[in-house]
């Protein structure tokens, strides 16, 4: 948009110029030219002008057509598509792998537009959105964590995992359970912490080694102590 904007900007002033050095040009036709040395010099200094806006005007048109492949090759179906097709079917692997863990026992895919499918013996058409908010849920944990598991792939390292309540809100006493037992029978648990934030911290307690709990006092938010 920005390229464009100068496109426009230069192309005005080179059609003002053009229409100046006709003009001179017109003056220059009807006067007697010898003698008329600064007017020569002038109508020179505007064709070299002309020149350098014409270049200008080249380069930024080469510099909008860059842009635009730009644009296009970063958009879903470009270079990203590529890529997320090499990994595909590695991250549906994991996907599948974490739903299992978390006991929900269907076959999901994450085609290359980035839509998932569903597939699970004796659902017939059903479709994720069919699903319950806590089956829902526990498909969204497994695509987040197969999408953890590509990331930690590619910078060759690990990192805590910080979950916020929306991510867990939707889930039963049984799916918080199947989280829970889902990550501590992972080998990442022994090296990685997983912290988690939520209005349900009963439920989450006697999981963790540490648990901290705030209140809103005047309109500040502090820790309860024992």
């Amino acid at each position: 948009s920005k390229a464009e904007s100068q496109i426009q900007h230069l192309e005005s002033n080179l059609k003002a110029e053009r229409d100046r050095a006709s003009r001179t040009q017109k003056e220059l036709d009807s006067l007697d030219l010898s003698g008329t040395k600064a007017d020569e010099d002038r109508l020179v200094a505007l064709q070299q002008e002309e020149i350098a806006i014409d270049e200008e005007l080249k380069t930024h048109h080469y510099k909008q057509k860059i842009l635009e492949l730009m644009t296009k090759n970063l958009k879903d179906g470009g270079i990203k598509a590529k890529i997320v097709e090499n990994y595909l079917p590695y991250i549906n692997q994991r996907i599948n792998f974490y739903l299992e863990k978390l006991n929900f026992f269907v076959n999901v895919e994450l085609t290359s537009n980035f839509e998932l499918k569903m597939m699970g013996s004796g659902r017939g058409n059903q479709t994720i959105p069919c699903l319950s908010a806590g089956q829902q849920k526990r498909i969204d944990i497994a695509v987040l964590m197969a999408w953890r598991d590509v990331s930690r792939q590619a910078a060759v390292n690990s990192c805590n995992i910080l979950i916020m309540d929306e991510i867990l809100e939707a889930l039963s006493f049984s799916g918080v359970s199947d989280f829970m037992d889902m990550w501590n029978g992972s080998d990442e648990s022994k090296y990685s912490n997983l912290i988690v934030i939520s209005q349900r911290w009963a439920e989450f307690e006697t999981y963790f080694d540490n648990v901290k709990a705030y209140k809103l006092v005047d309109k500040a938010t502090v820790e309860i102590k024992d």
